[in-house]
């Protein structure tokens, strides 16, 4: 406040000394600046979701498989009957896959949800921020395919992750407790990336683990999708799945990490 008043009884005197000079203002400020904003609506939308959209995706598929999975493995070990479910005439991948995929469709079924639910306030609502209408309409074929794939594949990330971690665990409750650090995990890249703007991503977001999904959501919202960044993240998404589901079925084929 105290600088505003400075700042305009100092003009006031300017002004004054001008006209007192026989000149106006325009002699000691012949260019004046006008900005205004060339992009979009479109890219104004998907600026503004870009922030928002990926952090809500992550969280819901880091959290939505928690309880599935945790009850899958720690809760029946627990309760006895992952005993009798491997006595029967199905091999333990089998079993396992049935497992992951159980958790893969609640985790998407609760980031569909968010996404669903947000487009109804935004369709409803309605919002606007400085003018633009927030809604999905804006999204390319090419942008729901990149999104799809990647939420595909978060899900299937973070379904062998929490399966590892209620294998090991020996009780429901222990297993609850390590599911806080998936959540943590998902969190954090979210976090990070929510204030970067999606054409100034690092190169090396795109190859960590949901690094490469939260900036390629970004990407997806902003409708500015790279194919080099695609095809990097996706396949590194890929590799990590493939590695933690490896891992997983492996320590789920030892006898003493499944039977209480």
């Amino acid at each position: 406040m105290i600088d505003s008043a400075v700042q305009q009884y100092s003009s006031d005197i300017v002004s004054m000394r001008l006209r007192q000079a026989g000149l106006s203002v325009e002699a000691i400020e012949p260019i004046e600046t006008t900005y205004e904003n060339a992009a979009s609506d479109e890219r104004q939308t998907g600026g503004i979701l870009a922030g928002i959209i990926p952090l809500m995706v992550v969280l819901s598929l880091a959290s939505g498989g928690v309880a599935a999975a945790t009850d899958l493995v720690a809760g029946e070990k627990e309760r006895g009957t992952l005993e009798s479910l491997l006595t029967t005439p199905i091999a333990a991948n089998q079993i396992l896959t049935a497992k992951l995929l159980a958790v893969m469709v609640m985790s998407c079924i609760s980031a569909t949800a968010s996404l669903l639910s947000l487009s109804f306030v935004f369709r409803w609502g309605p919002l606007k921020v400085d003018g633009t209408d927030l809604s999905f309409g804006f999204l390319s074929p090419a942008s729901l395919a990149v999104l799809a794939a990647t939420i595909v594949l978060l899900a299937a990330l973070f379904a062998g992750l929490e399966l590892t971690l209620s294998t090991v665990a020996k009780s429901f409750k222990e297993g609850q407790t390590y599911m806080t650090g998936v959540v943590i995990l998902a969190m954090i890249p979210s976090y990070m990336l929510m204030p970067i703007h999606p054409v100034d991503i690092p190169a090396l977001y795109y190859v960590l683990p949901v690094f490469n999904g939260v900036a390629l959501c970004k990407e997806a919202f902003y409708g500015e999708v790279d194919p080099l960044h695609t095809l990097i993240g996706l396949g590194t998404s890929l590799l990590y799945v493939t590695a933690i589901i490896a891992a997983t079925a492996r320590l789920f084929r030892r006898e003493g990490a499944v039977v209480r």
